[in-house]
């Protein structure tokens, strides 16, 4: 225990109760065990006691990721704290007094995180370190509506609901959007435009491109690294697209002769392009990434094992197919457009190797009776690989998933689309599910509505919770980005 008392002395004579003349000051620590000493004897001689022990005021942080966070202490003085990006706990300068109450408040978030506090309210009778603040990364959600030319940003909250952030003009009919880390990119017609991801969630545009041929529904993908990216461009090619650490896109490259040639996903260990040729009765094949910085693909390579007489056309996603977490297995949403055939309206299960999609048994997996051109529209794996999620013409489909083998297995259950939303036509649309697994978003292409799905343990999907957007029908994608 700390002590400092007050003797005042004149001509060495002592006056009692008073610290007005020559005051002099005595610091005495008494360990709290000794006996031997008074401190109440300084008190009869006159002594004041003029202070004691103040404490430190702190506590913990978890998940802080950016800078910004303020803290105010609450104390009868306050004092204002900056905590810097990384930190683990966090304590105020100044020592507060016995006695003392403080109530510790966040003046200022962080520029990418959402923290809250608790245990930050109480009174001085020690060192505090009891006060928790857990920050967690902004999660947004973001909706591309074609017709209207818009972006709706779309805040996430930790139990998956949904608040409108900002809405952005587009200015071009974008019929995709994609992400690779760091930017979205949309792209219709001849225009594509990237915008960067700000830590708050916000976009700000980065830079467009005008192309020599014109992009023309089909599907879109990102190379895993995210330096360029593949889109469908016309009935005959598809184009190869680079954007560099600041958003600037350059460098378009048309492949391909076949009939509706579509792109497929780049392959995460092989570096294989797959396409689907449809209506022509040509074989499915591969373009080689030649050169993994820009993006150039060395020649096509017809798959040696056709793995269907009748070609199918995963079309208007930016995830009508989806690879198995081990790369081993590829899945496709079969929207069935294909021109005079009047087929698909299923799944296609596939397995893959570096030179070869072979068909699993059975092929075909239909959601719903199969209608050519009305879906399945989309599909998407849960992160655990488990179960495989797919938005039909009018439903939304939960189905078990083999790591093993690779099959589809039985429906887990099944729920109307948002607002019951089903289409006469191949309106493009996709799912996104959040990084637990525990959130399925959907969109109603009709009227724009944001439908968000529990998904349980066992891969049952809930009654979903309805956001309307205000869009126009049209075409509709979502990117779920959490963090950047």
């Amino acid at each position: 225990m700390r002590k400092i008392f007050c003797l005042c002395l004149l001509n060495s004579i002592i006056f009692f109760n008073s610290c007005l003349l020559n005051p002099l000051f005595i610091e005495y620590i008494f360990p709290e065990t000794d006996k031997s000493i008074n401190p109440f004897l300084f008190l009869a001689l006159g002594g004041t006691e003029i202070g004691s022990d103040s404490f430190a005021l702190g506590g913990s942080i978890s998940g802080l990721t950016h800078s910004g966070l303020v803290l105010s202490s609450g104390t009868a003085s306050p004092e204002s704290l900056t905590v810097s990006s990384g930190a683990s706990a966090f304590q105020f300068t100044n020592k507060i007094n016995p006695e003392s109450t403080y109530n510790i408040s966040i003046t200022n978030q962080p520029s990418g995180n959402v923290c809250t506090i608790s245990n930050n309210t109480g009174t001085m009778n020690g060192n505090v370190s009891s006060v928790s603040i857990i920050c967690e990364t902004i999660t947004t959600l973001y909706v591309l509506n074609t017709q209207a030319q818009i972006i709706r940003a779309m805040t996430v909250s930790s139990n998956g609901s949904l608040s409108l952030l900002n809405t952005y003009s587009t200015g071009i009919s974008a019929g995709f959007m994609l992400w690779n880390g760091k930017h979205i990119v949309i792209g219709g017609g001849s225009d594509v435009k990237s915008y960067l991801r700000n830590p708050d969630g916000t976009i700000t545009s980065s830079n467009s491109l005008t192309l020599t041929n014109a992009l023309d529904g089909g599907s879109q993908y990102f190379e895993p690294s995210g330096k360029f990216f593949y889109a469908h461009s016309s009935s005959n090619f598809f184009s190869k697209i680079q954007i560099d650490t600041d958003g600037l896109l350059s460098a378009e490259t048309s492949y391909g002769s076949g009939c509706y040639l579509v792109v497929g996903p780049v392959h995460p260990a092989s570096n294989n392009v797959w396409t689907f040729n449809t209506g022509c009765g040509q074989a499915q094949g591969y373009f080689p990434i030649a050169n993994t910085t820009t993006g150039a693909l060395g020649g096509g390579v017809a798959n040696g094992t056709n793995i269907t007489a009748t070609p199918f056309f995963p079309e208007a996603c930016s995830n009508c197919c989806s690879y198995s977490h081990n790369g081993n297995y590829l899945y496709c949403a079969d929207g069935g457009d294909v021109p005079g055939s009047k087929s698909g309206g299923d799944i296609k299960q596939m397995s893959v190797t570096s030179t070869a999609l072979t068909s699993l048994s059975p092929f075909n997996i239909a959601p719903e009776t199969p209608t050519h051109y009305l879906g399945p529209k989309s599909l998407i794996l849960h992160p655990n690989g488990n179960y495989i999620f797919v938005y039909g013409n009018s439903n939304i489909f939960s189905y078990n998933l083999s790591s093993t083998t690779g099959l589809i297995g039985t429906l887990v259950n099944s729920l109307p689309a948002p607002n019951s939303c089903s289409t006469s036509s191949n309106i493009g649309t996709n799912l996104q599910i959040n990084a637990d697994g525990t959130i399925l978003y959907a969109i109603c292409t009709i009227t724009g509505d944001v439908g968000v799905y529990s998904i349980s343990s066992n891969g049952v999907i809930g009654t979903p919770s309805i956001y309307a957007t205000a869009a126009s029908s049209g075409t509709q994608q979502l990117i779920y980005v959490k963090g950047n």
